[in-house]
């Protein structure tokens, strides 16, 4: 195996990209609002794209596009409603608490 091989299996682009989208985590509430932000957005996106009118052309990296009509169609919607079940609603939510007033 080359040095280049060996420094690729070591650290996968994916793993690189994901080192630059890291937040460090210095609180459990922190966590908890990082995880309630993500899966809102997650499921704002997929409510979204259920909401595709018929004719619209996706491409998926790697293949040829795709137009969304008819079982396509009601493929993709069905896919997106799966995900939505899988996504739920999470167990818990992030409040923060009212600073203690000084009276």
């Amino acid at each position: 195996m080359t040095e280049n091989q060996n420094t690729h299996q070591e650290n996968p682009p994916v793993v690189e990209e994901a080192k630059s989208n890291t937040v460090p985590i210095e609180s459990i509430d922190q966590f908890a609002a990082l995880v309630a932000t993500w899966h809102s957005n997650a499921v704002a996106t997929v409510k979204h794209l259920i909401n595709s009118p018929e004719g619209i052309e996706i491409v998926i990296e790697g293949e040829a596009p795709l137009t969304l009509e008819g079982d396509t169609q009601r493929g993709f919607k069905v896919g997106l409603e799966l995900a939505l079940n899988f996504l739920g609603t999470l167990p818990f939510a992030a409040e923060h608490e009212a600073p203690d007033t000084i009276q």
